[in-house]
């Protein structure tokens, strides 16, 4: 092997199945490090006593971030940085 080749680094894959899923999703974004630690305890909370999580995303979202704080000190317009990191990474097409 030349001295300049790097051996190729494989990183696990996640099924686009798996992302479909709200639930699953947000794991993967919490275990990426996307999230903050209070909006992931408020999420699983809102999972673990809601098995259906309301068909309404939105809902959801409002019911379960209710008393969340949006992290302090965020960048982004000023629209962006009143959003909770979930409502933002999950996208708005799931907020209508």
């Amino acid at each position: 092997m030349s001295s300049t080749f790097e051996p190729p680094v494989f990183s696990p894959s996640v099924s686009s199945r798996t992302l479909r899923n709200r639930k699953e999703f947000f794991h993967i974004v919490n275990e990426a490090g996307l999230l903050p630690e209070h909006e992931w305890v408020a999420l699983q909370r809102a999972f673990h006593e809601n098995g259906e999580y309301d068909r309404d995303p939105g809902k959801f979202f409002d019911i379960s971030l209710k008393d969340v704080p949006v992290l302090e000190g965020r960048r982004g317009s000023k629209s962006d940085i009143k959003l909770h990191y979930c409502k933002e990474v999950r996208g708005k097409s799931e907020l209508k």
